[in-house]
């Protein structure tokens, strides 16, 4: 009995330091981790609700981050459908939302709850966790604008080709990436078919931070193992600690009072005035011509890229506006023709001009025929929609840019190589708008057929990639063909351009 009672004691005395406010535990605070979580804590500090609720960064409530076993201990009070993980890396997240950003943690937080009755709807539909609303909270701190380094975008940081797969519209001029309910939608399908796939929440939310294909890859490399540690060091850094900064996010938004998150009313737009535009409308010119911040007209209106609204879509507006803008309509269109987007001259060769441009530019660029211009890269930009507008190959641009890959970062200058009769035309390209540049691509394809038949091989057909395409939805078109076979036959990943070339193998 007395050594019961003493071993009783000691483990009643341990247990109490173990959970005391002044155990604490010490790691390297200057370590990163998740690029993408921190990139989108930076982000939402430029985000027009974020600015305009006047959010004070200068609080700092010094919370002592504690053991592992405190915060699991508190974790398993919840009766999570997870398997709980705390390390070093999910302490890290811990400090860095409660106190290196707490006052942006504590608007995050409220942000969270203001989704949360969507997000959850979707979830409950799908029977999936309902703690899973807490996920955008790290993949992009709740900032429905926010697009990261790899170019995943919207609340839920979808990938073009899972947004594709999962039905959204992605093209040049609209993003359904940041619609709220229909991204909710998709990423929560994508979430469930991942769940079905591994059977394993850690693995189900690193694949969706990091695609399936890239997290099979590091399964392989370490051996067959399906546990986080052991594929930890073969996953990309941006996504490889997406299920600890989940683990972080479910202990901050659970006990917000021990993490001392403070309140913070949002003041969302109430209500909002909407008319569908007779023709395309820039949102820059409504901002000026209506002094209204172009920064919230874009939190109004987050699906349009470039800021242009598309012939017979909807613009959504501050309430009490509509009538202001009716009023002035016509004066808002005058200017942004003649002054915001002043017409470029356009000079298009026949297309056997272009066919003979072309075969200029299929070897290395000659100064004698051709002259260099440069392009700046926008957002939504890729290789295979840059070479279709100059009519000239991926291959060329990589090659005379020195990129051995297809990635390219928004504001980077490339040199292209175009025929001297045509430079006039090109130098203006970074001036143009997004109509101005459609059309000069419009041009530059329309000699080209969308199919056609090989001519030394009856049995396949070439096919051209176009913008908004994806494999899956090309295979659909030949019967008998997958996705799996297309990429088999070109020696090509799932990753397409606008413009590429593909063999598909008849039937």
């Amino acid at each position: 009995m007395k050594f019961n009672f003493f071993s009783t004691l000691l483990l009643l005395l341990w247990s109490l330091k173990l959970f005391s406010q002044k155990d604490s535990i010490s790691y390297n605070k200057n370590e990163t981790f998740n690029n993408r979580t921190i990139a989108s804590l930076d982000s939402i500090k430029k985000n027009w609700l974020y600015l305009s609720n006047n959010v004070s960064s200068n609080y700092n409530p010094n919370v002592v981050i504690k053991s592992s076993a405190y915060y699991l201990h508190h974790l398993n009070q919840l009766n999570l459908p997870f398997p709980l993980i705390v390390n070093d890396r999910v302490l890290y997240f811990i400090n860095l939302l409660v106190n290196e950003n707490h006052s942006t943690t504590s608007y995050i937080v409220e942000l969270s709850e203001k989704y949360a009755g969507t997000i959850e709807k979707t979830l409950k539909k799908k029977n999936l966790p309902i703690e899973l609303k807490y996920l955008p909270t790290v993949l992009s701190s709740n900032n429905n604008l926010f697009v990261s380094a790899s170019g995943s975008v919207g609340l839920w940081q979808l990938l073009y080709p899972q947004a594709r797969l999962y039905k959204l519209n992605v093209s040049s001029i609209i993003d359904e990436r940041k619609d709220i309910k229909k991204s909710s939608e998709a990423a929560t399908t994508y979430l469930k078919d991942l769940y079905e796939l591994y059977n394993d929440w850690p693995m189900a939310i690193t694949a969706y931070s990091c695609s399936p294909a890239i997290l099979n890859k590091a399964i392989r490399r370490a051996g067959g193992k399906m546990n986080l540690e052991n594929i930890y060091s073969y996953l990309p850094s941006d996504s490889r600690d997406t299920y600890y900064a989940f683990m972080a996010s479910l202990y901050v938004h659970n006990y917000k009072e021990e993490c001392k998150i403070k309140i913070i009313k949002i003041e969302f737009p109430a209500k909002t005035d909407s008319l569908v535009i007779e023709r395309n409308l820039s949102l820059k010119a409504i901002a000026i011509k209506m002094n209204i911040p172009l920064n919230k007209l874009q939190f109004l209106n987050p699906i349009y890229r470039a800021d242009m609204i598309p012939t017979q879509h909807i613009l959504y507006l501050p309430l009490g506006t509509i009538s202001f803008f009716n009023s002035i309509k016509d004066s808002i269109y005058v200017y942004q023709d003649s002054t915001l987007y002043k017409p470029i001259p356009i000079v298009v060769e026949n297309s056997n001009k272009l066919n003979s441009a072309n075969e200029n530019l299929k070897n290395s660029a000659s100064e004698n025929s051709d002259e260099k211009v440069y392009y700046k890269v926008k957002s939504g930009d890729n290789l295979g929609y840059i070479a279709t507008l100059y009519n000239v190959k991926v291959s060329d641009i990589q090659r005379w840019n020195s990129i051995s890959g297809t990635r390219i970062n928004v504001g980077q200058s490339l040199v292209v190589y175009v025929p001297k009769s045509k430079a006039n035309t090109y130098k203006h390209v970074n001036e143009m708008s997004i109509y101005q540049k459609e059309k000069i691509i419009e041009k530059n394809t329309s000699s080209e057929e969308e199919i056609e038949i090989l001519p030394d091989e009856s049995k396949w057909h070439l096919y051209i990639v176009k913008s908004g395409d994806n494999l899956f939805n090309i295979a659909k078109k030949y019967p008998g063909v997958s996705a799996e076979k297309i990429m088999e036959i070109n020696n090509i990943t799932e990753d397409i351009q606008p413009g590429q070339k593909l063999k598909i193998k008849r039937k």
